[in-house]
C-alpha cells in the first residue's frame, strides 16, 4: 500500500475534529497549502440542479485527476433526497482488497455495553434506541438524556424508551443507567436480591439520613436501631458512581458531519457540513511564483513534494466529503419511512447494500460512517448506527438464543459432583469467542430455569 493511499484511507475514517487538527498541522508544515479566507484561487464549479429529481441523485463521481485545486469542492451542493445512481468503483480510495485496519486496544466501556446489550435485544430497532440511549450515560454513570424528548425523536411510545431503559439499568455494573441517586442504590440492591420494603423506605427518605433523623427513618422503616444501622451500613457499602473509573468515549459531536433536512414536498435535502472542517486550498500562484524563481535542486524538490502534497490533500478531502453525501443520501432512501414516521418504520440495514447502491467497495462504507454524526429531524445520529445489526464486536454478533444454547451445552458436560459456577461458564465462552459477564451468564441461566451450581449439586 502506498503511503497516499494509507493517508487517503486514514482521512476517510477520521472524524471531523480529528481531520480539523490534521489539516491545521499541515497548514503549518506545507507552505503551498493554505486556509481560504475569502479569497478563491480556482473557480468553485457549478451547483446541479437537483430540481429535476424527488430523491437524493448523484449522477457521477467527481474527478480527482482534475486541476480543481478546492477543498470546498461541491461542498455547498446539496442533493435532495430520491435516486441515486451508482458511478462505479473509481477513484484512489476504493477498491476490491480488504485494507489492513488501524489496531484498536482494549473494548472500551461503551462498546461492552452495546455488546452485553445486544445479547438481550436482537430487534434492529430496538438496538438503535438502546445505542442512541447509551450516548446519554455520564462520567458516573447516569442516564441524563429525557425520555420524553427521545420518544418524540423517534416517534415512538413513551413506555417503548422506558422499557429499553429498563433493559440498559439491568446491565453491569449495577447500578448504572439510573435517574437518580435513589435508582441507583436500588438497582444495585436489587441486583444483591436485598431490596426489601424496609430499605427501599431507606432510600427514599436520604434526606433524612443525612440529617441524622433515625428515630423518625426507624418509624418509617418499622425497624429497630441495630436492624437500620444495618441497613445503613449496607447502603454506605454501595457505589454511588457505578461508571466511574471506567472508559467513557464522549460520542456528541460539537457539530454534524451531515444534514438532513425536511423538505416542503415531503422529501429530504442532504448536505454536508463543510463548516467542520477548515477550507484549505492548493495555492497555485505561489507554486508558479516559486517554482520559477527557484534553480537550487533541493529547494526544487522541496516545493514540487509540497505541491503535490497539497493537492493531494485537497482532492482526497473532495473524495471523503463526496463519499460521505453518497453515504448519507444512501441510508436515507432506504430509511425514509423511519425518518417519516419512527422507528417502528426501520428496516434492517447493512453495509454491504450501501456499498452496492453507491458503488463502493464495503470496507469504503465502513470508513466513511465511523466517527461522523448526521444531523437529521429525529435528532443526530452516527452513521454506523443505521447498521446497527453489524455492532457490537464478538459478542454483538451473537443472538442471544445462541448463548443461551451454549450455555447449556457447557453445563450439560459438568461433573454433576462438580458443577461449573457461572464465573467458569463465562470463562468458556470467551474460549468460544463470546465476551459476556458473570452476570449476564447467571441472568441466561435463570431465563433458562436451570438452578446455580450449588442447587445443581
Amino acid at each position: 500500500m502506498t503511503p497516499e493511499l494509507q493517508q487517503s484511507l486514514k482521512m476517510l475514517q477520521l472524524s471531523s475534529q480529528d481531520l480539523a487538527e490534521f489539516l491545521m498541522s499541515e497548514l503549518e508544515k506545507n507552505p503551498l497549502l493554505v486556509e481560504d479566507e475569502g479569497e478563491s484561487y480556482v473557480q468553485a464549479p457549478q451547483e446541479q440542479d437537483s430540481s429535476q429529481s424527488d430523491l437524493t441523485e448523484i449522477a457521477e463521481n467527481r474527478d480527482l485527476n482534475s486541476n480543481n485545486d478546492s477543498l470546498d469542492y461541491d461542498f455547498s451542493q446539496t442533493w435532495q433526497n430520491g435516486e441515486i445512481t451508482s458511478g462505479g468503483k473509481g477513484g484512489y480510495i476504493d477498491g476490491d482488497m480488504e485494507f489492513d485496519r488501524t489496531l484498536e486496544g482494549e473494548v472500551d466501556f461503551r462498546q461492552k455495553l452495546i455488546q452485553d446489550f445486544f445479547l438481550d435485544v436482537e430487534e434492529t430497532s430496538k438496538r438503535i434506541l438502546g445505542v442512541y440511549m447509551i450516548d446519554f450515560l455520564d462520567d458516573a454513570g447516569y442516564f441524563i438524556g429525557d425520555i420524553h424528548d427521545i420518544a418524540t425523536n423517534f416517534g415512538c411510545d413513551y413506555q417503548d424508551v422506558e422499557d429499553i431503559l429498563h433493559s440498559l439499568q439491568r446491565l453491569e455494573p449495577a447500578g448504572i443507567f439510573a435517574r437518580s441517586l435513589s435508582e441507583c442504590l436500588c438497582l444495585q440492591l436489587e441486583d444483591k436480591g436485598r431490596l426489601d420494603p424496609c430499605i427501599f423506605t431507606l432510600i427514599s427518605n436520604l434526606e433524612l439520613l443525612g440529617m441524622n433523623k433515625y428515630d423518625i427513618l426507624m418509624d418509617l422503616c418499622d425497624v429497630n436501631f441495630e436492624e437500620l444501622e444495618e441497613m445503613i451500613a449496607e447502603v454506605k457499602g454501595l457505589n454511588p458512581k457505578p461508571a466511574a473509573g471506567y472508559m467513557i468515549k464522549e460520542m456528541t459531536p460539537t457539530q454534524p458531519d451531515v444534514f438532513i433536512t425536511k423538505r416542503n414536498d415531503d422529501g429530504f435535502g442532504i448536505e454536508v457540513n463543510s463548516a467542520a472542517l477548515p477550507k484549505v486550498l492548493a495555492d497555485r500562484r505561489y507554486y508558479t511564483e516559486v517554482s520559477s524563481m527557484t534553480k537550487d535542486k533541493e529547494a526544487k524538490k522541496y516545493i514540487t513534494q509540497n505541491w503535490q502534497n497539497a493537492n493531494f490533500i485537497t482532492k482526497a478531502l473532495a473524495q471523503r466529503a463526496d463519499t460521505m453525501l453518497k453515504t448519507a443520501a444512501a441510508i436515507v432512501k432506504y430509511q425514509e419511512d423511519f425518518f417519516k414516521y419512527g422507528i417502528k418504520y426501520l428496516k434492517p440495514l447493512t453495509l454491504a447494500q450501501i456499498a452496492e447502491e453507491i458503488g463502493m467497495h464495503e470496507s469504503t462504507v465502513s470508513r466513511v460512517t465511523s466517527n461522523k454524526y448526521m444531523q437529521t429531524p429525529r435528532g443526530s445520529f452516527e452513521m454506523k448506527y443505521f447498521f446497527i445489526s453489524g455492532v457490537g464486536g464478538v459478542a454483538g454478533d451473537v443472538a442471544s438464543t445462541s448463548v443461551k444454547e451454549t450455555i447449556k451445552e457447557i453445563i450439560k458436560a459438568e461433573d454433576i459432583e462438580k458443577p461449573f459456577s457461572d464465573d467458569f461458564i463465562g470463562k468458556e465462552l470467551k474460549k468460544r469467542g463470546i465476551q459476556i459477564s458473570r452476570r449476564t451468564v447467571m441472568k441466561y441461566r435463570e431465563a433458562m430455569e436451570i438452578p446455580s451450581s450449588y442447587d445443581r449439586k
